[in-house]
């Protein structure tokens, strides 16, 4: 019998965190459910709820990087990236690899083990047209199992081979002795949330044939003016909006901006034009101006490498590489002379750090803060004496600032957690966000550092930011903050159908 119910997620957790990975995963019995939800301070969790219980339980917090959770085979234990494990009934995360390798593309591990299925999503694809393929672990041969097919698929029990296409959930008849397809690929449930970017789909599906999704498209953003009185729209276009950087004279903004690719926009706030910088089908984000408002420069990858380019920002010209490394790496800003870049680099040895690469093309970056712990978003004053950063060394994350380019002291900014430092255009405050809320902190002018009690400005839910590390608002010359305004309503329950194998096989018959 095919039964439908709706799973609450918990008031706690204001939406999933982050829909350009995957955040829903379901025990191999069907029982219980785990998702990432995003905490008021702007942290992600993981959350887990045995559908016999009426709530969530957050098992693990300030997991900012947390996605991808999957059950193992007894539902003791839930793996996530990093790759970590925790217990289902909470503890203390355990990392089970040091590896630096990792694996994209929404890998589903078949049978015994031996057999990856993986999408392929090349430069001139979207997710939506990715070949579906399955690598064979032991002879490291990959081979094709949908030439044009889909994204986050997931081979089932049933006989089945799911994917996303749109914002549905097609299936075909799959053999996984023989690793192959066969008939047409059917439409079997439309209403799945999806990210057309990343090709993310929020479902999953157990043994048993539960299916658990959550409905409704991929959350839109709109970036607004906000103060104390309320906010504004600031530009008309409503799309998924990350990282938004206000050029220097305030009236224009370099985002990533999530549609059909996942790329850097140059946006013009007075004439509501818009400029592509990037191209190609890459992981395009965290742009930063140059202080002469000439250049955008950001992160992206390509092939196996990360790099960091920069282009005119009104998109003439080519691309310009400045750096290029194994390493993830994002992009924090230009120092206020522009002559070289700030930048952080992860790498599981050293977690997060904070470099500074020199624009004379010499290439020879070097570490400005390092450490066992997590050092991001760095951020020079205006007079390039101070450099604000966040550190997760208490174990959750706080706002710094030290001297520059000395380092030779350290002041605590935020008062019980804070992110997404951001200095004012004068130097005379460092804004920040926790708690939900933004606050302010005045600086004295000065050869020495004196900071303010931290006030609440006003509160920032509802406006959005892609995780702990990025930074979702900007402030510009006149002292307004843009942030990103969340217009779509989340829902607060997960959709679960019990027995849908039963109107799997009816829809799609297998032999």
């Amino acid at each position: 019998m095919v039964t439908r119910l709706q799973a609450a997620r918990t008031p706690a957790a204001e939406s999933l965190s982050n829909p350009q990975l995957p955040q829903i995963a379901i025990s191999h019995d069907g029982r219980t459910i785990a998702f990432v939800g995003r905490l008021p301070n702007q942290n992600a969790g993981i959350f887990v709820r045995p559908l016999s219980a009426e709530n969530a339980t957050l098992i693990a917090e300030n997991e900012s990087a947390a996605f991808g959770p999957v059950f193992s085979p007894d539902g003791t234990w839930i793996a996530y990236s990093g790759l970590f494990r925790i217990r289902a009934s909470g503890g203390q995360p355990e990392r089970l690899t040091t590896t630096t390798e990792t694996i994209v593309g929404w890998p589903q591990v078949l049978g015994d083990g031996r057999f990856v299925t993986f999408i392929e999503n090349g430069r001139d694809t979207t997710a939506s047209t990715a070949r579906i393929k399955v690598l064979d672990t032991q002879t490291r041969e990959t081979r094709v199992l949908m030439d044009v097919g889909g994204a986050s698929p997931m081979a089932t029990a049933s006989g089945h081979l799911l994917f996303v296409r749109d914002g549905s959930l097609f299936a075909v008849p799959f053999d996984q002795s023989r690793l192959t397809v066969s008939g047409t690929p059917r439409e079997v449930l439309g209403g799945v949330q999806y990210e057309p970017a990343s090709g993310t789909s929020q479902y999953a599906v157990a043994d048993n044939g539960t299916l658990i999704y959550q409905g409704g498209a991929a959350p839109g953003t709109t970036l607004m003016w906000a103060d104390a009185r309320g906010a504004l729209r600031a530009f008309p276009e409503e799309r998924v909006y990350y990282d938004p950087r206000l050029s220097p004279d305030g009236r224009a903004v370099a985002a990533e901006v999530l549609g059909d690719g996942d790329d850097i926009w140059v946006l013009d706030l007075t004439r509501g034009t818009q400029t592509k910088l990037s191209l190609g089908n890459n992981e395009d984000e965290t742009p930063a101006w140059s202080p002469d408002g000439r250049w955008v420069a950001w992160s992206t990858n390509r092939g196996a490498q990360r790099v960091i380019l920069r282009k005119r920002a009104d998109g003439s010209g080519q691309e310009e590489v400045l750096w290029s490394g194994p390493e993830h790496a994002h992009v924090t800003s230009f120092t206020p002379r522009g002559d070289s870049l700030l930048f952080e680099k992860q790498t599981v040895e050293r977690n997060t750090d904070i470099w500074l690469l020199p624009l004379d093309g010499s290439g020879k970056e070097r570490v400005v803060l390092g450490s066992a712990f997590n050092e991001v978003g760095a951020r020079l004053s205006p007079d390039r004496r101070w450099l604000a950063y966040l550190s997760d060394e208490t174990g959750i994350p706080q706002v710094y600032v030290q001297p520059f380019p000395a380092l030779d002291a350290r002041f605590l900014i935020s008062k019980s957690g804070g992110a997404e430092p951001v200095w004012s255009r004068d130097g005379r405050h460092l804004f920040y966000r926790a708690d939900g809320a933004m606050w302010g902190v005045s600086i004295a002018p000065g050869d020495t550092f004196k900071a303010g009690v931290p006030e609440r400005l006003f509160e920032g839910r509802g406006y959005r930011n892609k995780a702990v590390t990025h930074t979702g608002y900007d402030v510009g010359p006149d002292g307004r903050f843009l942030v990103i305004g969340d217009n779509s309503p989340q829902a607060e329950v997960l959709t679960v159908i019990q027995g849908w194998f039963e109107e799997l096989k009816r829809l799609v018959p297998v032999k």
